[in-house]
């Protein structure tokens, strides 16, 4: 009988609304529409993609991979990681998806002197004429004003742009025990549930699921970066249209997960899934699947072989 892979229930525990539901081992929105899993109740998917996905794929670093493969959301729109930063002196920018700058509208009193930042003559007049109304001023008062406003006062718009980015890195990894924990259930299906890992990986799974973890993320033990040794190969590789995750087995018997999204530094890692490899896997056998994203010109297959090391890769 199909369990949700979260909460375990069965099609005869479930509530008048809850259902089943297509949940994506690597979000949808990040080009995955093949590594797939068909027993994760409506209910958990929901809150999965509340407390757990969310924070990742919204992240700017990776919505700036999502920009630059030109990934949709669900909505049809490709999301903008540069929408708004500020200048050196703290004035707000915003960036179109052509990286065309404009300045957010505001004004600055300091005594008895304005300071209007806008976009044209016309938003200045107008943002001009509502302030002074609010300081009362008279109406010849105002139109003097604003007809000082004119296209000599506008200077081209050519800002150097910060944008401060914080990274939960718990947050993150939180992400890549999702992964590793949905696909070794993929692999290896109900043999897995049982392995005391999985069993520590759902709880934690489940603990997030609930939103215990919604103000504070604990760092979950099975879940890492990448090694050195990886993460050098991928520092001198560009960013590859593909994801690729593997399953294989260390000399300590342990049962590996590595995940590499967009062949990118801050979305590799590394999972746990089991301290009992040899119950999943034959000795030297790697379980793998590429994902490759929907942009145009495909995956670089030179890089994507020099980066695995295989003799060969799937074209």
């Amino acid at each position: 009988m199909r369990r949700c892979i979260f909460c375990g229930r069965t099609d005869n525990e479930f509530d008048g609304r809850n259902q089943w539901t297509v949940e994506h081992i690597i979000p949808e929105c990040l080009g995955n529409s093949t590594l797939i899993l068909r027993n994760v109740c409506k209910q958990c998917n929901s809150n999965l993609g509340t407390y757990v996905d969310n924070y990742f794929v919204n992240h700017h670093f990776i919505k700036s991979s999502r920009q630059f493969f030109q990934l949709r959301s669900q909505n049809g729109v490709i999301p903008n990681a540069f929408q708004e930063g500020v200048t050196e002196d703290g004035q707000r920018i915003r960036v179109d998806e052509n990286f065309v700058p404009s300045v957010v509208p505001s004004i600055i009193q300091d005594g008895n002197k304005i300071t209007i930042h806008a976009n044209s003559v016309e938003e200045a007049r107008t943002m001009a004429s509502k302030k002074l109304k609010r300081l009362h001023a008279t109406p010849e008062q105002i139109q003097n004003y604003i007809s000082k406003i004119d296209e000599s006062l506008f200077q081209e718009l050519q800002p150097e742009i910060r944008y401060d980015i914080t990274l939960d890195i718990n947050r993150f990894l939180l992400e890549a025990l999702k992964i590793g924990y949905e696909y070794a259930l993929l692999k290896f299906g109900d043999a897995y549930w049982d392995d005391p890992t999985a069993l520590k990986i759902r709880n934690r799974l489940n603990c997030a699921i609930s939103g215990k973890m919604q103000d504070t993320c604990e760092r979950p033990p099975e879940a890492s970066y990448v090694p050195d040794y990886l993460m050098q190969g991928l520092s001198r590789t560009p960013l590859i249209g593909a994801h690729w995750i593997s399953i294989t087995s260390t000399l300590h018997n342990q049962l590996v997960a590595h995940i590499i999204l967009f062949f990118n530094p801050v979305s590799s890692f590394q999972v746990l899934l089991s301290e009992q490899a040899d119950c999943y896997l034959e000795n030297g056998q790697i379980l793998e699947d590429f994902v490759e994203l929907p942009h145009k010109g495909g995956i670089d297959y030179d890089k994507l072989q020099e980066y695995t090391g295989r003799q060969s890769c799937p074209k």
